[in-house]
């Protein structure tokens, strides 16, 4: 009977492991796409600049602008998709504390203690999730990617001069 109790307490931790791992990589996930996503940007950005600044026709002034604003759309939707698996997480981890608490009301002494414990970890990480939503919710607090954003529009900004000009 102890050896099966054992398997089973340690399938639970493993199984409860890799929830726990796979929520975190989807945040983790979705913050390396948002990074993938800014560094072509500027990628894109800087192409554009090299095929405008010769001679270029309206049509490749054209393709260049339709190209950043295609990059400017992708970056926006990854910082979206990155700010609502920060949310889902927040509400996963809301959630655990809410249990948390109903745990430690009708909790003993030896209980209470470590599910406090556990209740502090958890407040804390929400906290900083909190934080980094709101930062997020801000973009133009976050200079990396404000300077991303305002490199793509000034030069569609000036593809939209130049195909003026040559009107």
């Amino acid at each position: 009977m102890k050896k099966t109790m054992n398997v089973w307490v340690a399938g639970a931790a493993i199984l409860i492991g890799s929830m726990v791992s796979s929520c975190n990589s989807q945040a983790d996930k979705d913050r390396k796409e948002l990074a993938n996503a800014e560094e072509e940007a500027l990628e894109t950005a800087k192409k554009t600049t090299e095929e405008v600044s010769g001679d270029s026709s309206k049509e490749e002034m054209s393709e260049a602008k339709e190209d950043l604003l295609d990059a400017n759309a992708k970056l926006s939707e990854k910082q979206q998709e990155y700010l609502t698996s920060l949310k889902e997480r927040e509400t996963k981890i809301q959630e655990r504390i809410t249990k948390l608490d109903e745990k430690i009301s009708s909790a003993n002494d030896n209980s209470k203690k470590r599910l406090t414990e556990k209740k502090d970890k958890f407040t804390k990480e929400r906290d900083l999730l909190q934080a980094n939503i709101l930062e997020m919710q801000k973009p133009m607090e976050d200079k990396r990617l404000e300077t991303v954003q305002k490199e793509i529009q000034q030069r569609v900004v000036a593809i939209d001069k130049e195909l003026s000009q040559q009107d």
